[in-house]
C-alpha cells in the first residue's frame, strides 16, 4: 500500500488531500477493476515511481496500473 494513503484530509472514500488543492485517490485492485468493468482487462500490476522534488528529497510512490482493451 502506498505509504501516503490515509494521510491528510479525507475528501471521499479512498481520496485524501495531503496538500491543499492536491487530492489523491487510492485505488484497490477491486475498485480499479470495477471502474474498467466495460473493458477487457489485459493486465494489472504494481510499479514503483521514483521522484525527487528537491525540498522533499527522493521518495518512491507505489502505483497500481491497469491495461485494458475496448471490447
Amino acid at each position: 500500500m502506498e505509504p501516503t494513503c490515509g494521510k491528510g484530509q479525507k475528501v471521499e472514500e479512498n481520496t485524501y488531500e495531503s496538500k491543499p488543492g492536491r487530492p489523491t485517490h487510492y485505488f484497490t485492485d477491486e475498485d480499479l477493476r470495477d471502474h474498467f468493468s466495460a473493458f477487457e482487462i489485459l493486465e494489472t500490476g504494481l510499479t514503483e515511481d521514483e521522484e525527487n522534488h528537491g525540498y522533499e528529497g527522493p521518495h518512491v510512490h507505489l502505483l497500481l496500473y491497469i491495461a485494458v482493451c475496448k471490447t
